[in-house]
């Protein structure tokens, strides 16, 4: 397998780093929010030179590509605006050579979106940097699954599975970089936060449950914490639920979360909540099916006997 390295040295991503915008804005005509999109360091997977060449630079991939044409999202999005990190290292270095930091990526934002009322939202590292640009650009809502509050945490599995190196390079190396570093733990700005945050995690995965103790030890201002039946990371609603989720009213979302609270809720229970009653019923059997292979087998097989 070409595996290659998320470093300095990897002569095609310092090209697109140095050369490539790696955000992309989409302007609509009806709306009055402006949708910000973070790419997670699944933007493309695994880390090979084919994957990437395929991924980015023939496709061109944004993650919420998908859900953001949505009639939910396009209906309310005056502007839609996805960034990525082509580097796979949460933001560390911004998203290209002119904004090369966090910092400037909010700087940048804060100006893309004079005007606008603000959703931010992403998965994993997505979610991470989501929840840092919604408090910033002070959104009307951050939606974080399963988003990373300590880095550190990350750096300690990388060291100990020995990817430090290959996967998490400037992570690393931006470790003792004040500049950088600050945002190495955001739980510091959840004080006196005034913005709702969503966080749906993996209740069941090690990674998910160690980011919410994290998480717990700090003030929790606002963050509304939905403990999703899940064991994969990441995978914390059905795909149909994030148009309905992200254009649901605060009110709603905060009646739901006082259902949930304290509770382990199951992505088909979620999907009651976020659906209609049709589409939900739809969703379940869905997954049912593919939870189930032998089942499916097996209505196939009555199917030819019609």
């Amino acid at each position: 397998m070409d595996e290659f390295k998320l470093d300095e040295n990897n002569v095609l991503l310092k090209e697109q780093y140095e050369k490539g915008d790696n955000y992309f804005i989409r302007n609509n005509s009806i709306g009055d929010k402006c949708y910000i999109f973070c790419s997670s360091n699944g933007i493309y997977y695994p880390n090979t030179q084919s994957e990437y060449e395929k991924t980015i630079m023939e496709e061109d991939r944004y993650e919420w590509w998908g859900v953001s044409n949505s009639d939910e999202i396009q209906a309310s999005a005056k502007k839609i605006i996805y960034v990525r990190d082509i580097y796979k290292q949460y933001y560390v270095r911004g998203i290209n050579s002119s904004i090369n930091s966090i910092d400037e990526l909010c700087k940048f934002l804060k100006i893309q979106t004079s005007n606008l009322k603000i959703v931010t939202c992403g998965i994993s590292s997505g979610g991470y940097l989501a929840t840092i640009l919604g408090i910033y650009l002070q959104a009307e809502c951050v939606f974080n699954f399963g988003g990373q509050w300590s880095l550190y945490e990350e750096l300690r599995l990388a060291e100990k599975n020995n990817k430090l190196e290959c996967s998490q390079y400037f992570l690393n190396k931006n470790r003792y970089n004040e500049k950088c570093n600050r945002y190495y733990n955001i739980t510091f700005l959840l004080e006196n936060n005034k913005i709702p945050i969503m966080y749906f995690y993996s209740a069941l995965e090690d990674g998910d449950i160690k980011q919410v103790q994290i998480l717990q030890e700090s003030e929790m201002s606002n963050v509304y914490c939905f403990a999703m039946k899940s064991s994969a990371h990441g995978y914390t609603l059905f795909n149909s639920c994030y148009r309905k989720v992200l254009t649901c009213p605060l009110r709603d979302l905060t009646s739901i979360y006082s259902r949930c609270k304290n509770k382990i809720v199951s992505l088909r229970k979620m999907c009651f909540y976020l659906l209609d009653i049709h589409e939900a019923v739809k969703e379940c059997v869905k997954d049912v099916l593919e939870c189930h292979k032998s089942l499916q087998t097996i209505i196939r097989g009555i199917g030819r006997w019609k």
